[in-house]
């Protein structure tokens, strides 16, 4: 579900049942990946991925409860990952403007690649996931297929 590089903005799978935790966009690819291209619902039972649990119905009429919303965000993990990022940042350079000594990149420090994909991925899935979570209670399915479209084309 996940490449090596996912982890950005972690959230889990409905708490009382799994609570499975992934990257915000890999769960919305399952997630909308499941979604029928006829009706804009779900209409068959959804599984956690990992796991097989069986989550709850995610009734297809509009309005929902807010209750029905199938993941939640993982502050915790949120915390600890950001935690981490920081020690892969190391030290603040005296010369920000400095070039970092050859051969010392990991590509996590301020402004590597592999930080900026992070960054990206990161925003993304909080801009997604909030987006859902504004709107689940009259988010219409045609919202949904259009969500549909972009998160599992990209």
């Amino acid at each position: 579900m996940a490449n090596s590089r996912c982890r950005a903005c972690p959230y889990s799978l409905s708490p009382v049942r799994c609570g499975h935790t992934f990257c915000a966009l890999c769960l919305l690819k399952w997630w909308l990946s499941n979604l029928c291209d006829d009706c804009g619902g779900w209409c068959n039972t959804l599984q956690c991925p990992l796991c097989r649990q069986l989550l709850p119905s995610i009734y297809n009429t509009v309005p929902r409860a807010m209750y029905k919303l199938p993941f939640t965000p993982a502050r915790l993990a949120d915390e600890r990952i950001v935690e981490l990022l920081d020690v892969l940042q190391g030290p603040e350079l005296e010369n920000p403007d400095a070039a970092a000594p050859t051969g010392l990149s990991t590509g996590w420090e301020r402004g590597g690649e592999l930080r900026a994909e992070w960054q990206s991925r990161d925003k993304r899935g909080r801009d997604e996931m909030r987006y859902i979570a504004d709107r689940w209670v009259d988010l219409p399915p045609i919202l949904l297929k259009v969500m549909k479209s972009d998160v599992c084309a990209a």
